[in-house]
């Protein structure tokens, strides 16, 4: 029985010292995976013949501009993100 106890122990001085941590994870996970599953729900049940007043298909945009604005915005946006919490002196924590 002592076997097993050495074996729980540090196990459960991991979780004890990293609680909030694994919280906040699970969490994040599951806020994740909600946010996927309304969206892939929502868009099965959405009808075929309200897709033509919508610049997108349900998976693919019918115009190539719009995609390739969307897809360079979002690359824009996401490298001066990276670059202003690198570079910019931006941390998160205390001020």
């Amino acid at each position: 029985m002592g076997f097993i106890i050495s074996l729980i122990t540090p196990a459960l001085n991991f979780f004890k010292a990293n609680f909030y941590q694994i919280v906040v994870a699970l969490l994040v996970g599951v806020a994740t995976y909600l946010a996927f599953y309304i969206t892939i729900t929502t868009l099965r049940k959405m009808k075929s013949e309200v897709l033509a007043y919508y610049p997108f298909d349900r998976f693919f945009p019918q115009s190539g501009k719009w995609s390739v604005f969307y897809f360079l915005s979002v690359v824009i946006f996401v490298g001066g993100l990276v670059y202003f919490l690198a570079k910019g002196g931006f941390y998160l924590g205390p001020a």
